[in-house]
């Protein structure tokens, strides 16, 4: 079978088998690509070795941070924390907050987060301390999601920024020059931040009528306060607040691997707070730890095929690269840089951003062709992919933001690419005002 049909029918079959939702994820994801990968003519034991080296891969970079991490906020959330610290919040301003001020503390913790672009920190910081605040106003979840995701994009231009590191290798630019190129993009996602804050502000009003506390939840607040918590450490609270804030300032400031930063707090809670009650709480944390593992083992196998390229031959992931820039028709060549900006929330959505950057070097020969500059036509390119990035299964810091949100990630895949998407448009939009468009 043709290369290019067969990385389409992978595409297309395995997100028709999600969509349809009657088998579990994992086991579609599982399933599917080993189907592909034998039709491929790959051996079984190439492809299990390419989705072990890949799993392997996941786990170093980021599955042994979800694992310590999950385990450490099971840790912070049973000792009862945020709750104090919530209400006692509420206790001083009363009806001061509500989900509009909530949305832009959001906001602005995710976006001094996001200026060290450690994409695993924004998540980690940003949404323990506003989930119980949005637990309480009965809030959207979904909403922290997307408005860190569009943070981590406004931020997306700094020369330290995973994501143009490697689109300056991809293309052979100096890290500044594209970091310049991206800078104004970067900042048309502003105004799209603050668009986000406004529609989810009227989604809640309109939902609930009103932006204040819940009736119910002020009695629930009352109620929780009163009701006694074995696994509650009141006495705790300062040591579990600097325990906090020490496991916070090292992920930003410290360099050391993320990791490694929440395994040391796990283990240091668990001492301090149940030396004789951590079944307890560690077996609250098993049901997720093992479902995220379960899923980042199924999308280990579908990048691991579609990133498998056999002796002498050439991976499914560059044919279908190839063949998506090489399908545009010759009158909107010019135009294929904006195109690739409008589809990259979809493409992303869809299949691993390692196949998103692999066109690349060729988008750019194309802009070469029509006197556009590699680092003009890429820089957008580099600045948009973490808004498709931030709600993709195919992307394992997704599983991070799920995870400590509570938020299903399948769902967040239906609705959150539509939120993206929309975010992507409006950028442009302002882009275009400004003479921005790479054309």
């Amino acid at each position: 079978m043709d290369p290019v049909i067969l990385a389409i029918l992978l595409v297309v079959v395995l997100f028709a088998a999600l969509m349809w939702n009657k088998i579990p994820t994992p086991i579609t994801m599982m399933v599917v690509p080993f189907v592909f990968a034998l039709i491929a003519g790959y051996s079984i034991f190439d492809t299990a070795t390419a989705v072990a080296n890949q799993f392997n891969s996941l786990m170093t970079s980021v599955g042994y941070m979800i694992l310590f991490s999950l385990i450490y906020f099971q840790i912070v959330t049973e000792s009862g924390m945020f709750d104090i610290i919530i209400d006692k919040l509420l206790s001083i301003v009363g009806d001061k907050i509500n989900v509009l001020v909530i949305l832009i503390l959001t906001a602005v913790i995710s976006l001094i987060v996001s200026l060290t672009t450690n994409i695993t920190a924004a998540y980690l910081v940003t949404v323990p301390i506003v989930l119980q605040l949005y637990k309480r106003f009965n809030m959207d979840r979904m909403a922290a999601i997307i408005i860190i995701g569009t943070s981590l994009v406004v931020f997306s231009f700094l020369p330290w920024s995973f994501g143009l590191a490697m689109a300056s290798q991809m293309i052979g630019a100096e890290i500044n020059e594209l970091s310049a190129a991206a800078m104004p993009w970067a900042l048309c996602f502003i105004p799209v931040l603050i668009l986000e804050i406004a529609y989810f502000t009227i989604m809640h009003k309109r939902k609930h009528g009103t932006l204040a506390l819940p009736h119910d939840a002020v009695e629930e607040s009352e109620e929780h306060q009163k009701k006694e918590n074995p696994l509650a450490r009141p006495k705790l609270f300062w040591f579990n607040l600097l325990l906090f804030v020490a496991v916070v300032l090292c992920l930003t400031l410290s360099g050391l691997p993320a990791w490694f930063i929440f395994a040391a707090a796990a283990f240091l809670g668990t001492v301090v707070n149940y030396l004789k009650d951590s079944g307890k709480v560690w077996n609250k944390a098993a049901a997720p730890i093992l479902n995220i593992l379960l899923m980042l083992l199924a999308v280990s196998a579908y990048i691991a095929v579609f990133s498998y390229a056999p002796e002498g031959g050439t991976s499914l992931l560059n044919v279908l690269s190839t063949w998506l820039v090489g399908v545009v028709p010759s009158f909107l060549l010019r135009f294929s840089g904006v195109i690739f900006i409008l589809l990259a929330v979809f493409i992303v959505r869809l299949v691993p951003y390692q196949m998103y950057m692999a066109m690349f070097p060729m988008i750019a020969a194309v802009g070469l062709s029509f006197d556009i500059s590699a680092v003009a036509i890429i820089a957008p390119l580099a600045v948009v992919m973490g808004m498709g990035s931030a709600v993709s299964p195919m992307t394992a810091t997704t599983y991070v933001s799920t995870a400590v949100a509570e938020v299903d990630i399948m769902e967040l895949g239906k609705r959150g690419v539509i939120y993206m998407e929309v975010g992507v448009i409006i950028a442009t939009l302002f882009a275009t005002v400004f003479g921005l468009l790479p054309v």
